[in-house]
């Protein structure tokens, strides 16, 4: 990976990271989160319920997978 990414391995993740971190909840509906994530350009949503970490969306454009991991 980092031989691809111009030093990507030797940078801090505050550098790299999306900020402020989009979130989405259990409750909210695929499809609004799946709007969000196009519309944000993100491929990967933290869920949260009370501000703890519960999952992560993923979707991949490439291969229309939608996937959820708690």
């Amino acid at each position: 990976l980092d031989h691809t990414r111009d030093g990507l391995l030797d940078r801090r993740v505050d550098d790299i990271m999306s900020a402020p971190v989009l979130t989405c909840r259990p409750e909210d509906e695929a499809e609004s989160v799946m709007h969000t994530m196009t519309e944000k350009r993100v491929r990967h949503l933290p869920v949260e319920r009370d501000g703890t970490l519960v999952g992560l969306v993923c979707f991949n454009r490439r291969h229309g997978h939608f996937c959820v991991d708690a």
